[in-house]
């Protein structure tokens, strides 16, 4: 049965078309999915802050799981450095927004998914419009993007929404998970406000993987917390999505 991409399509339209679609889509997913839990994911949502080396690749794994809502947020175009990890950095899209071609690459998955974009970014005045209706958040952030981050950790853990993240480390990845019910965010990195960004993302780092397995594979002198680089590779963005779609589902 083919299906024309359509950029405008929504999610959830009763049209036998649309049910045929996610039937037979995402059929192979059952058998260590049931019918229900696929049905169940088709009426969800993620909420995705950040579209480059990890977040990219969380809206594929998601959309091939049969995700059926989306929230994205990312104000960057690609350039040639992101290359060596973003699944949407290629040449034809150098320049191009990330928020504007990730959501393309979802419905081409998926054309009925329902995508609210977010093409500014995440900031203070639209955070609780990109949480509303959200399931789970799916934190894939810059490392150095603190002050946002730390709000949506703690205005979802208020809203009653978990929080995913996964760090790429090196040749590897770690995986937390906030609930609303678990240790907070500020809690758990020992923050307030009384400290500064580069205390702050110290801490940040120790608390992703602290026992620091991954620092042998990492040059220090390539990491520079003042001008917001650090090395990254693609394998560890991969293991980053599978890991953060795993404890999504």
């Amino acid at each position: 049965m083919p299906h024309k991409y359509n950029a405008e399509a929504p999610f959830g339209v009763s049209t036998e078309m649309a049910k045929q679609f996610m039937e037979v889509a995402f059929s192979r997913n059952i058998g260590i999915l049931r019918p229900s839990e696929q049905a169940l994911l088709a009426r969800s949502t993620v909420a995705i802050p950040g579209l480059g080396g990890v977040g990219g690749l969380h809206c594929l794994s998601l959309a091939r799981t049969g995700l059926g809502g989306f929230h994205l947020a990312d104000p960057d175009n690609y350039e040639l450095v992101n290359c060596n990890r973003q699944f949407g950095a290629t040449m034809p899209h150098l320049g191009a927004s990330k928020q504007a071609v990730m959501a393309e690459e979802i419905r081409r998955i998926n054309p009925y998914a329902a995508i609210r974009n977010f093409p500014e970014g995440l900031n203070g005045t639209n955070l609780d419009a990109f949480l509303d209706g959200v399931d789970v958040v799916v934190d894939s952030l810059d490392f150095f993007a603190w002050d946002i981050r730390k709000l949506l950790f703690n205005t979802a853990r208020r809203r009653g929404i978990p929080v995913v993240t996964a760090a790429p480390l090196g040749f590897t990845s770690s995986i937390l998970i906030f609930t609303p019910d678990s240790m907070s965010f500020d809690d758990y990195f020992a923050v307030d406000d009384s400290l500064d960004t580069r205390e702050c993302l110290l801490r940040f780092a120790v608390g992703l993987a602290p026992r620091g397995l991954h620092l042998g594979h990492i040059d220090a002198g390539r990491v520079s917390l003042d001008h917001g680089q650090g090395p990254s590779l693609a394998v560890a963005c991969l293991l980053c999505a599978a890991l953060a779609t795993t404890e999504t589902i």
